[in-house]
């Protein structure tokens, strides 16, 4: 049975009047006014202190939007009033994190109205109290003899590895705890590290081996953070002690006859192994014998035998 004139025309117009329905649809769309977060990303971290910069476009219809009326919030809820750039159509703002403002998830509302029409987007981000350090010297378990100079160099970042400023609180403990501040090290062009020394002395080493816990803590703007190793203070020296028939020091010898002259060659070194050149001259006295009862003094150094 073929259709009738009325049926097929009724067909043509449902499929007329469902085409025309998607082309107001889609013109609809293609005038939608819309709002785009460009800055902070979702998941970015911030300290307190910090400035986060939120950046937002609005469009309609794909077109930039200028004279919109764009605001957004504050981690406590307040508005941040975002200006029109010179680009058109992009509106942008700074909030410096305050020191009060809660730690923990941040989600910023970006809301846009312009004649009537209004659009809004978001994203969260985190508030994070915390500085990153990390001790770059010492290396953990090194050793140190009294009179020795330890350089103590750490990295202070904020959460999203920009540097402190200068006028951060960045300290170490000396081996009594006692705090010993540093500065932001010049060498370092990225103003990340911080230096500090501490020139070691006989009080601080209660027992060879001591360890000395070296703590490294900073603070700015209500951020605090720490980092903590151990390294090893001796109060004692290193002694290597051969004998020798000849001032050639080649062979070493242990059985003299009366008469022979023993030659000695001392290598002292400090605990890291650090030659020991100069200062109190070394001395050696043989004991269980009649023989050189008294101290002998070790007069020269040998830097070709790196000796006394």
């Amino acid at each position: 049975m073929k259709p009738s004139r009325l049926a097929s025309e009724f067909v043509l117009l449902l499929l007329v009047t469902g085409v025309a329905t998607a082309l107001i649809a889609q013109s609809a769309l293609a005038q939608a006014f819309s709002v785009t977060i460009s800055s902070p990303a979702s998941g970015a971290a911030f300290n307190r202190g910090e400035t986060a910069t939120i950046a937002a476009s609005v469009t309609s219809g794909g077109n930039p939007v200028s004279g919109a009326s764009v605001t957004a919030n504050n981690p406590t809820g307040g508005m941040i009033t975002l200006p029109q750039t010179s680009t058109a159509g992009t509106y942008s703002a700074g909030y410096q994190i305050l020191p009060t403002d809660p730690l923990g998830s941040w989600t910023i509302n970006v809301q846009a109205v312009s004649a009537g029409q209004v659009a809004s987007a978001h994203a969260t981000v985190s508030i994070s109290g915390s500085l990153i350090v990390s001790i770059v010297s010492p290396a953990s378990g090194s050793v140190f003899n009294a009179g020795e100079t330890a350089i103590v160099k750490a990295t202070v970042t904020y959460q999203d590895t920009t540097p402190v400023p200068a006028s951060a609180s960045v300290s170490f403990t000396n081996p009594h705890g006692i705090t010993m501040s540093m500065a932001v090290d010049p060498s370092d062009s990225s103003g990340k590290t911080w230096t500090g020394a501490y020139t070691i002395v006989a009080s601080d080493i209660p027992a060879p081996g001591f360890a000395w816990p070296i703590t490294v803590t900073a603070s700015v703007g209500g951020n605090t953070g720490s980092s903590a190793r151990n390294v090893n203070l001796f109060n004692t020296l290193s002694v290597s002690v051969s004998t020798f028939s000849s001032s050639a020091y080649t062979t070493p010898q242990d059985t003299f006859a009366i008469g022979q002259t023993v030659f000695i060659k001392a290598a002292i070194t400090l605990q890291d192994g650090t030659v020991v050149s100069s200062g109190s001259v070394p001395s050696f006295t043989i004991t269980g014998t009649s023989v050189a009862t008294t101290p002998v003094t070790m007069t020269t150094f040998s830097s070709s035998l790196s000796a006394w």
